[in-house]
């Protein structure tokens, strides 16, 4: 199960005639079981240098590490993955042609493990945050 952490910038107390109404404003954050990212992790491995090409430096591993995170970096994750899968396919000139096929079967991997990990992110996140 996803954990969530939320931190409160900014809380208010509006008065009411018979009500009394609360804003809060808090950043939400999130942290992985390692069995939870388990697919997507492995799915990372063959295209690490695709990764590295498409976002050179960016942490994506922190998220799949079980490190806290907000919901905007594993979109940007999300994002970051997809990218890599289309830099491998469009870069398989640079590969002999008896490493293509492999190569276009891990982008295809990767992007499954990306759906299913989004479709499930998403699911999890709705159940933290109904009011999402």
């Amino acid at each position: 199960m996803i954990r969530c952490a939320f931190w409160v910038q900014n809380a208010t107390v509006e008065s009411g005639i018979g009500m009394d109404s609360f804003t809060i404003e808090a950043t939400v954050f999130y942290k992985h079981q390692p069995d939870e990212v388990q697919a997507l992790s492995a799915a990372t491995i063959p295209l690490a240098d695709h990764i590295r090409a498409v976002a050179p430096g960016w942490p994506y591993k922190r998220i799949l590490n079980g490190e806290y995170f907000r919901a905007k970096q594993a979109a940007t994750m999300r994002h970051i993955l997809l990218r890599a899968a289309n830099h491998a396919r469009a870069h398989l000139d640079d590969y002999f042609p008896m490493m293509r096929e492999q190569i276009i079967q891990d982008a295809e991997v990767i992007e499954e493990a990306v759906a299913d990990y989004w479709r499930e992110f998403d699911r999890l996140q709705n159940e933290l945050i109904p009011s999402k």
